[in-house]
């Protein structure tokens, strides 16, 4: 360490990282819970994270809202029955797959159609008692190709995953699209998905124990106020921290510099250091 030196001062650009990585991680829970829907607050990569597509949104989501995509795929039938497939919407709201011999081999058919269908969940039956829909539901049909004839359930489980809009707790299912039944869905991903066994064709819905949803909502909003105004305050206290911290810096640092010597002067001469002069020689 040279004279002088501050051993303090490499502290500050480090203090100034944790409070501003404090205000973000502050921001980065207190986001989604007002939002209701995942939501990166400051910025992660050049483009934004896509925003779910409902069917019929609710009056938060309605302005920005697009059109979800069905898919239908048929799967080639062999010997052992299907082959292992997956059958995914193109916006990644839903995936059917099926396993080696899932579907049973029918001849003469050559392959099974598997087709998922985005469905507004206030036209099927009602959900039970606390629960509220967090996205589509997912109509799943299977028919053999070319002769049409439905397949009514699977030798071997297959898989059926959804996203919805917001952290549900629960997947439903129905084979009618009139009762609805725990299918013991697990968590996957970062957007909200579940997953569970598809051991046949029918209606799938990711579902929540969040308050439900008021008419009084509305469009577009879905708490982007408050999270804007959080947010903002978080680059206002960052930027004030950070400005704060430098401003100190400063103040130390002109406190440690000598004062000015007036141009043209010089310093006056010390007095010299004791033993400095020169001793006469022994016998001059």
């Amino acid at each position: 360490m040279t004279a002088g030196a501050d051993p303090r001062r490499p502290v500050l650009p480090a203090l100034a990282g944790v409070v501003l990585a404090g205000l973000y991680l502050l921001a980065a829970v207190v986001t989604p819970r007002l939002s209701g829907r995942p939501l990166l607050p400051l910025f992660d990569g050049i483009q934004p994270p896509q925003a779910y597509a409902w069917v019929n949104p609710p009056p938060e989501f309605a302005k920005d809202n697009r059109k979800p995509t069905d898919v239908s795929q048929d799967v080639t039938l062999g010997p052992e029955g299907s082959v292992a497939s997956n059958a995914t919407t193109s916006d990644g709201q839903a995936i059917a797959g099926l396993d080696v011999g899932s579907v049973p081999l029918h001849l003469p058919d050559t392959a099974v159609r598997v087709q998922l269908t985005p469905v507004d969940p206030g036209t099927l039956g009602p959900l039970p008692a606390g629960l509220r829909p967090e996205g589509n539901a997912y109509r799943v049909t299977l028919t053999y190709q070319p002769s049409g004839q439905a397949v009514t359930t699977l030798a071997k489980p297959g898989t059926l995953a959804v996203t919805a809009a917001a952290p549900a707790t629960s997947l439903l299912y129905s084979p009618d699209g009139k009762s609805w039944t725990d299918a013991s869905g697990k968590p996957f991903g970062d957007n909200n998905g579940l997953f569970a066994q598809l051991t046949a064709p029918g209606y799938f819905l990711a579902t929540s124990r969040n308050p439900a949803r008021t008419a009084t909502s509305t469009g577009g909003g879905g708490g982007a106020g408050p999270v804007v105004a959080i947010v903002g305050g978080v680059f206002v206290l960052g930027g004030g921290a950070a400005a704060l911290i430098a401003s100190r810096a400063r103040s130390r640092s002109r406190s440690r510099r000598p004062p000015p010597t007036a141009k043209g002067k010089k310093k006056p001469a010390g007095k010299p250091a004791p033993g400095s002069g020169r001793r006469p020689r022994p016998g001059s």
